[in-house]
């Protein structure tokens, strides 16, 4: 059945505190799986920003201008190999 009013589930979705919420929880499940990555490894780096940039990242998430983009790139003959 066709409606005239718009799905505003997603917009609802992501509120505020329940996108710090969720992402919090999604960082700290990550953060057990990813407990033996490499002291190199651009993880790190995320996760000792976290609590500095969480806010900007949750307020650039919900106004729909938050880009994901490579980490990291590199260039064979033929190939390249993105991480993500």
């Amino acid at each position: 059945m066709a409606t005239d009013k718009p799905d505003n589930r997603k917009s609802k979705h992501w509120q505020g505190s329940r996108l710090l919420m969720f992402a919090d929880t999604w960082l700290q499940r990550l953060r057990v799986r990813k407990q033996s990555a490499s002291e190199h490894s651009h993880w790190w780096d995320f996760v000792f920003r976290w609590r500095r940039e969480k806010m900007s990242y949750c307020q650039d998430f919900m106004a729909g201008v938050y880009r994901f983009s490579p980490m990291q790139r590199f260039a064979f003959a033929g190939e390249t190999i993105t991480i993500w």
